[in-house]
């Protein structure tokens, strides 16, 4: 199987983790390396301090983990029927992935030796879709709303007609990792749920970087001025508002004593 390492850069489903980044407003370049540490920040030639980098935490997990890049013409046909635990998973920095771990049962084992990713995930990296191999224990610590259970040519076939996140055109709101991931859910007919918008919701409030992060998307500034108005709670009611706006949650919400 031939695979590609990726831990010096990964964007997940259009979400990048930047090793450089322009201050708006002076025209500087900066460059740090994956601790977040300047190697080098110049603005007409002269050195710079106080420019804020972007540590994603999407890259970390890919550093702290063994990750790889699968060429899909590469999986053993057999593969392809092996059945998978698919979820969508939360990285702490507000950035999702659909991702999932083989299923341990006598008949999926014999299909699941045979070289097939124990863990799988998808990403949109610049404009182009890829499949990543990661370990199983990598993927399970992660933070996940369960979507299913299906083989792995349902999950690929499901990748194959979406559209991969274009960077220049990332909208926090309209555009962004989740629009990614539901339009493959969609595809595997996954039902929308309120538990699925709380996951959503929790994963995006309570995450550190969000704030920084709409900060420097298109999208982000209804995001920054509910927080600073009202503190989490009105940025949680904002968050919510749109999350719930673009889901087909049909069922009835949970009353509070059930």
């Amino acid at each position: 199987m031939r695979v590609q390492n990726i831990a010096a850069m990964i964007v997940f489903y259009g979400t990048t983790a930047v090793h450089g980044k322009k201050k708006r407003g002076y025209g500087a370049d900066c460059y740090y390396d994956s601790d977040c540490k300047s190697n080098s920040c110049k603005s007409n030639g002269h050195n710079v301090a106080g420019y804020y980098c972007e540590k994603s935490s999407a890259l970390e997990w890919v550093k702290d983990n063994k990750v790889e890049e699968v060429n899909q013409a590469d999986l053993p046909v057999k593969c392809k029927d092996v059945l998978y635990k698919v979820g969508l998973y939360g990285l702490s920095g507000s950035h999702f992935f659909i991702g999932g771990t083989v299923i341990n049962n006598a008949d999926n084992d014999v299909m699941a030796n045979i070289d097939c990713p124990s863990a799988i995930a998808f990403a949109s990296i610049d404009g182009t879709k890829k499949v990543y191999n990661a370990q199983e224990t990598a993927v399970q610590e992660l933070s996940n709303h369960f979507l299913g259970q299906f083989a792995l040519y349902d999950i690929l076939a499901a990748e194959e007609n979406v559209t991969a996140i274009d960077n220049s055109g990332y909208h926090l709101t309209k555009n962004t990792c989740i629009h990614y991931a539901g339009a493959i859910w969609r595809a595997l007919g996954v039902e929308e749920t309120h538990d699925m918008a709380d996951f959503l919701v929790t994963n995006l409030v309570d995450s550190d970087e969000f704030i920084e992060f709409a900060k420097m998307k298109a999208g982000g500034l209804r995001v920054v001025t509910a927080f600073a108005v009202g503190g989490k709670h009105a940025l949680e009611n904002y968050v919510r508002d749109i999350v719930t706006s673009q889901l087909n949650i049909v069922s009835t919400p949970k009353l509070a004593s059930e």
